[in-house]
């Protein structure tokens, strides 16, 4: 499976989540069904991954459903989004602290569904307690 925590560019992400996805699931891995299970037209995920259009901040939930992101890694996704998105440097820059901050590898251990992550001392993220709370998304996925 393709791992999000890799990608700084989600149209980079999606295609090769796609691309490994059709190859896992042949069958049934279409254009169409990443839009039936994300609720939107399937034309528009060709044109993101082409860039001839964005994703919006109220399809991020969808795509993050059709790609099966959730938790951490669906945060991780909504927030490269606005990141590679944002209109201003100061917000790219923004974005991308917060990138850094949900990565797994700024707790010091892998990040895994269902496990506490640890912060080690001296670290980013505990100097800096209050700022993963400060970061919440205007969106809720």
């Amino acid at each position: 499976m393709t791992n999000v925590f890799e990608y700084s560019d989600y149209r980079k992400f999606l295609r090769d989540a796609y691309l490994d996805m059709k190859r896992t699931k042949p069958s049934g891995f279409t254009h169409r069904r990443i839009g039936q299970k994300g609720g939107f037209d399937p034309g528009l995920f060709s044109k993101v991954i082409q860039g001839e259009r964005n994703i919006s901040p109220k399809l991020i939930p969808g795509f993050c459903r059709a790609f099966e992101l959730g938790g951490q890694e669906a945060q991780f996704f909504a927030n490269m989004v606005v990141q590679c998105q944002a209109k201003s440097e100061e917000e790219r820059k923004k974005k991308e602290m917060e990138l850094a901050i949900l990565m797994p590898e700024a707790f010091g251990t892998p990040f895994t569904s269902g496990s506490t992550p640890t912060v080690p001392p001296n670290s980013a993220a505990s100097l800096a307690p209050n700022l993963a709370s400060d970061m919440a998304l205007s969106f809720s996925l």
